[in-house]
């Protein structure tokens, strides 16, 4: 998107403390009734090229599902049929009550793999965004957005710009204005895939607490196996393009969140095991 020179300065209105007796601080971008998530029979193509074959998908309300599969394989247009992007060429995709592309658009919120902060604005108003968009004021956004911040662990960066954060401090920003968007379904693609490898285990652990303490209903889609057992209370393994389900695994440890232990007991290992297994039976399939 293009920008003019005004766009790139922003006046410095002062961050001032939230006011207990503003309606503001009340969590109004936040929705109000979960809905679940289920595909039936899904397919999906460009043209000639079939990406998507019969995919079938249940998400209860408030629990994660993760996407796993090779690079190509149609995880990335799964999420985008699901947001309401666009329409599947075969089968149907409903949130809630909402079946079609305009319902389910406003049920869903669709967080890619890259940031996409504005550089020009601070970490705060960046994920304040869109309670701007929906009609607040500047100081209002600001104040909602804040006890957020604190629950995610951005306290002391309101003021810092994209440019001064670290990758991992970017993707919590993101996914703080992914949450205000106020939308009860999340639809995470990758959003860890650019990071450093303890970076990026820090952030699922993150993650995983971040959804307990701000439950959504999720849909992750990653290439990583350890990544989605970790995370998701169910993990799909898709086959190659077109993308069809291959195996269906619930979440082999539960309990514990901290990453280092859960993926080293023997049961998580053989998940994985299992799921690597049915990602290379897959290829030898084609």
């Amino acid at each position: 998107m293009q920008t003019s020179p005004a766009h790139s300065v922003e006046t410095d209105e002062t961050l001032t403390e939230p006011n207990p007796d503003s309606p503001a601080d009340a969590d109004r971008g936040m929705p109000r009734v979960a809905h679940g998530l289920r595909l039936r029979g899904v397919g999906h193509s460009f043209g000639e090229l079939e990406v998507i074959s019969g995919l079938e998908l249940d998400v209860e309300p408030n629990r994660t599902v993760a996407l796993v599969g090779p690079s190509g394989c149609g995880k990335s247009t799964a999420l985008e049929l699901i947001a309401g992007l666009d329409e599947p060429r075969r089968g149907t995709i409903s949130i809630g009550e909402a079946s079609d592309a305009a319902g389910r658009l406003e049920r869903a919120v669709y967080m890619p793999q890259r940031d996409q902060l504005f550089p020009w604005l601070r970490a705060i108003d960046n994920a304040a965004l869109p309670l701007r968009i929906a009609g607040s004021s500047r100081r209002e956004a600001r104040e909602t957005a804040r006890p957020l911040f604190e629950r995610l662990g951005l306290t002391g960066f309101e003021r810092v710009r994209p440019r001064e954060l670290s990758g991992g401090m970017r993707q919590r920003v993101a996914f703080a204005r992914t949450l205000l968007a106020g939308k009860p379904v999340l639809l995470l693609d990758e959003p860890f895939a650019s990071l450093d490898a303890i970076t990026r285990a820090d952030l699922q652990e993150w993650l995983l607490e971040a959804l307990a303490t701000e439950p959504r209903t999720t849909v992750l889609v990653t290439h990583d196996v350890e990544e989605a057992l970790f995370v998701a209370d169910t993990t799909l393994v898709l086959s190659s393009r077109p993308a069809r389900v291959l195996e269906v695994l619930a979440r082999p440890v539960t309990g514990p969140t901290e990453r280092a232990a859960v993926v080293t007991d023997p049961v998580f290992v053989a998940a994985r095991d299992r799921a690597l297994r049915a990602l290379a039976g897959g290829d030898r399939e084609r």
